[in-house]
C-alpha cells in the first residue's frame, strides 16, 4: 500500500510541506548565529627575498572582524602578528611555503602588523594597518 498526503488529510499535508521549511529555517538561522560574522580577509606576505621585511609597508581595511594570511616564500621561519587598540593576536610560526593567520576583530584606528619571530620586528618586519 503506498501513502499519499492527500490520503492522510488537510494535517498530513501540511506536516509534509512544514517539515522541510522549518529544516531549512532551522538550517539559515544556525548560520546567522552570534558567534557568526562576516569576516574581511586582507594578506601581506614575507619578503621573496629572504630579507626581514613585509611585502608591502600600510594596508587599509574597514572595521569589523578580518582574517590575516601571510605566506612565506622564505626559507626563515616568519608568522604574523598584529598589536594596537587592545588587540594582540600572534599566529603560528611557519616555514618556506606555509601560511600563518589571525583573525582579529579591529575598531577604527592604527594597527602594526609584525613578525614576532626574534628580533624580526626590531629588524623592520613591521607593516602599517589603518582602519576606518
Amino acid at each position: 500500500m503506498s501513502w499519499h498526503p492527500s490520503k492522510r488529510g488537510p494535517l498530513a499535508v501540511s506536516r509534509v510541506i512544514t517539515a522541510p521549511v522549518v529544516a531549512a529555517l532551522v538550517l539559515v538561522v544556525a548560520a546567522c548565529g552570534d558567534n557568526e560574522q562576516a569576516t574581511r580577509s586582507s594578506r601581506v606576505d614575507a619578503a621573496r627575498d629572504g630579507s626581514l621585511r613585509f611585502d608591502r609597508t600600510a594596508l587599509r581595511t574597514a572595521p569589523g572582524r578580518v582574517s590575516f594570511k601571510m605566506a612565506n616564500p622564505s626559507s626563515i621561519p616568519h608568522a604574523i602578528a598584529i598589536r594596537g587598540n587592545g588587540t594582540d593576536e600572534t599566529g603560528a610560526t611557519v616555514g618556506e611555503d606555509e601560511t600563518s593567520r589571525i583573525v582579529a576583530d579591529l575598531r577604527p584606528g592604527r594597527y602594526t602588523l609584525f613578525c614576532p619571530v626574534g628580533g624580526h620586528e626590531q629588524a623592520g618586519m613591521t607593516a602599517t594597518l589603518d582602519v576606518g
